[in-house]
Formats: C-alpha cells, structure tokens, sequence
C-alpha cells in the first residue's frame, strides 16, 4: 500500500512540474487568443474544471486601460460567469487577475 502511495505521489509530482516547465509567457501586441484566456481562466477559477468547460463571452476596454474579459463555466449543471482583469504592459507582457487571486503573467 505504502509504495503505490508514493509511487502515485511520484508521478504527480513529475506530471506537476513538468507541465509548468514548458509553460512560457505570452508576449505580443496583439491581444490574447480565446485558447490562451481559457486555459488562464481555468487557473484563476477557485475549483476544477475542465478546458472544454470555459467560454469566452466577450471583453471591453475600461477606461482605466486595463480589459475585463467576461467567460461562461460550467459546473456542476450550472452556468456562471466570471470576470477577470487583463493589462497590457509597455514591454507587451500581459498581466492577468481577479479578485480571488493574485497577478500573474500570462502564460501561452
């Protein structure tokens, strides 16, 4: 029992960092593909769900230059909408966050 336990810790672990060593930032001037705000909505959102369970509905430029992208999750046969904030930098880095976490660059 003891050893498939930490053989599946193991593997975690490894699946773990590996995912988030291959991950690099989006630079560009260009505004974000859908692709790539799902997949930062999947991390911002409190629980889990799936990639195919995120939809962008839209975004608008507030006037603080900053853009608020609106998405459709599906949980547990509910639909809600969640919001989160997008800046984009003079060095075309994005910044990504909302009020549940913290800032964070936008990763491809």
């Amino acid at each position: 029992m003891n050893r498939k336990l930490v053989l599946w810790l193991l593997a975690f672990l490894v699946t773990y960092f590996v995912n988030n060593a291959f991950a690099e930032p989006y630079i560009g001037k260009n505004f974000p593909s859908d692709e790539i705000l799902i997949k930062a909505a999947q991390d911002l959102i409190p629980y889990k769900v799936r990639i195919d369970d995120i939809d962008i509905v839209g975004n608008f430029k507030a006037d603080d230059n900053r853009y608020i992208v609106y998405c459709n999750v599906y949980h547990i046969g509910k639909k809600e909408i969640i919001s989160f904030n997008l800046l984009k930098l003079d060095t075309d880095f994005w910044i990504i966050g909302n009020q549940e976490s913290e800032e964070k660059i936008l990763q491809k």
